[in-house]
């Protein structure tokens, strides 16, 4: 089975404003309805975000959040506009290129130019 819109919303409640997922229904003993949907980890390039697990499926909240809101899946990555891969507030989440996305990364440790990009 795909994983639809549809799916997310019966699955979740959004708020926009904290950016929270809320489980809609009881599915397992940490799963209960009304808590916030998820744990924060490290993903594998050391940035924060909240992952989700759905019907067997792990998901980055955020990409979920964008599905429920707007129907569809992202064309290309979200990029949290104040780099704070937690806060999935509405406001703060973008549909981006990889480029477009790539632009507001921080500079490395090893950049001695100071400007983004360059090595």
């Amino acid at each position: 089975m795909e994983f639809t819109a549809e799916r997310a919303r019966e699955l979740f409640d959004y708020n926009p404003e904290t950016g929270d997922l809320v489980w809609r229904v009881d599915r397992s003993n940490s799963v209960r309805k009304g808590r916030i949907a998820g744990r924060v980890e490290l993903c594998k390039w050391g940035k924060r975000y909240r992952f989700v697990t759905v019907d067997g499926k792990i998901v980055r909240a955020h990409r979920l959040i964008w599905m429920i809101v707007h129907g569809h899946l992202p064309k290309g990555q979200i990029d949290h506009i104040n780099g704070d891969g937690t806060d999935n507030r509405l406001e703060n989440l973008r549909d981006v290129t990889h480029q477009e996305n790539s632009k507001n990364r921080r500079r490395q440790s090893n950049n001695k130019s100071g400007v983004t990009g360059v090595w």
